[in-house]
């Protein structure tokens, strides 16, 4: 299996690692479960289930399913997502029209429903409660993070920058981002009103938040704790690049691509730290 297709994901302190023909849980003290699904190339887990879309259909199966239990199909899509996101039970996604433009769109009961249409290119995406906020690069190369309600409305633009688009977006109760043209992770509020570098000079590339801040790096993983933003390492076992990480208040999990076709699964304890709120 390749390490840049599975999601990777907690569902409480269970590690989870979804792939197109599986659903692995890894749970403390207990053996590891596999339980063949047919979760196709784009997956989220929402907070009771996992949303997929397979065939032309948007698709949700229970976290906690019974052995004989089915996926129940959600509503019509015949065009292929380009990025799937969850906040608690809702659900966004972008994708592509026949004429080129790019959708932000959730679902309205048993149809999708589109919240916005785009010209620039969408290259990121995450929810934060009942909102969608995105990354959306100009047809001349500048970009800027966006934000539009799952409840309707028009959408709002943070500032416009230049250099590369963050393509990954994660989020707690702010948005972070690496902003690889200038080796520094930002944090931008949810209003746009807070724009703040978290820690410059600095790769970190996957990146993913909780109430911690964790960054992958061709030299191990690391975190950046707020209340003293520094790299601090956690593993700097040279294992592959990493190529999906994970985190929750005690856990970070990550990826390793160790040859074609072929990954490796980690779980690491994070160091306790003073509080820190996100």
């Amino acid at each position: 299996e390749s390490a840049y297709g599975p999601t990777l994901a907690f569902d409480g302190p269970d590690v989870l690692l979804l792939t197109s023909t599986a659903l692995h849980r890894m749970a403390p003290g207990r053996p590891e479960t596999r339980q063949a699904l047919k979760l196709g190339l784009h997956r989220v887990l929402a907070s009771s289930s996992i949303v997929f879309w397979s065939e032309g259909f948007f698709w949700t199966f229970p976290l906690r399913a019974a052995a004989t239990e089915q996926a129940r199909k959600l509503c019509d899509a015949p065009v292929e997502p380009q990025f799937l996101a969850a906040s608690g039970e809702r659900i966004g996604w972008v994708e592509r029209s026949e004429g080129g433009a790019f959708l932000v769109r959730t679902f309205d009961g048993t149809r999708a429903r589109t919240l916005s249409t785009h010209q620039g290119s969408l290259v990121g995406l995450t929810l934060i409660g009942d909102r969608a906020y995105l990354t959306e690069v100009s047809r001349g190369g500048t970009w800027r993070l966006g934000s539009v309600s799952l409840d309707g409305g028009p959408p709002t633009f943070h500032t416009v920058s230049s250099g590369r688009p963050p393509s990954m977006l994660a989020s707690a109760r702010d948005i972070f981002f690496y902003d690889g043209s200038n080796r520094r992770v930002r944090r931008v509020s949810p209003d746009f009103i807070s724009d703040e570098v978290v820690l410059e000079r600095v790769v970190c590339s996957p990146l993913a938040v909780s109430s911690r801040v964790v960054c992958g790096q061709v030299g191990g993983v690391f975190e950046i704790p707020l209340n003293a933003p520094t790299l601090l390492p956690l593993s700097t076992e040279a294992s592959g690049p990493v190529a999906a990480i994970a985190v929750n208040d005690t856990h970070v999990a990550w990826l390793n691509d160790s040859g074609e076709n072929r990954l490796t699964l980690r779980v690491l304890t994070l160091p306790a730290l003073p509080a820190a709120s996100l």
